[in-house]
């Protein structure tokens, strides 16, 4: 019975963090990143990430199947021959990260837990491409 519990927490912890992690990206065309191993090409992006868990459960039971319904399907542009591939560009230092208040808050709140805080500058892939690197890159 607690395994049921855990489930809805664990899926309502994951959706958090991805969407986190889509309004925590921003054009770096301002900032350099930190002694890229090579110029990238196209434009590149800073990525910054706060995974967190909820101490206790708050509000009524979440019930996903009623949440499901028609899943997007990219369109012709994901088969595309010329299809862009993102690549890791450089880990930011904590002193370029914008999210380090959010985190203080979330700690200071007490209902919240960061589990990991980290940032990356990423150049953008092809839509439908899901194109990614090891989280060990990131000292995770």
């Amino acid at each position: 019975m607690t395994h049921m519990k855990e489930r809805p927490r664990r899926l309502r912890t994951r959706s958090l963090a991805a969407i986190m992690l889509l309004g925590g990206t921003l054009p770096a065309a301002s900032q350099e990143p930190a002694a890229p191993p090579a110029a990238p090409s196209g434009t590149v992006y800073n990525i910054e990430l706060i995974v967190f868990r909820a101490t206790s459960a708050s509000g009524a039971a979440e019930n996903w199947s009623a949440e499901a319904g028609e899943r997007t399907i990219a369109g012709d542009e994901s088969t595309s021959d010329s299809a862009q591939i993102g690549r890791f560009v450089a880990q930011l230092p904590a002193s370029a990260w914008q999210l380090t208040e959010v985190e203080s808050r979330l700690r200071a709140d007490g209902n919240y837990v960061p589990l990991a805080h980290a940032a990356w500058s990423q150049t953008a892939s092809s839509w439908g491409t899901r194109a990614g690197f090891p989280v060990k890159r990131l000292g995770l």
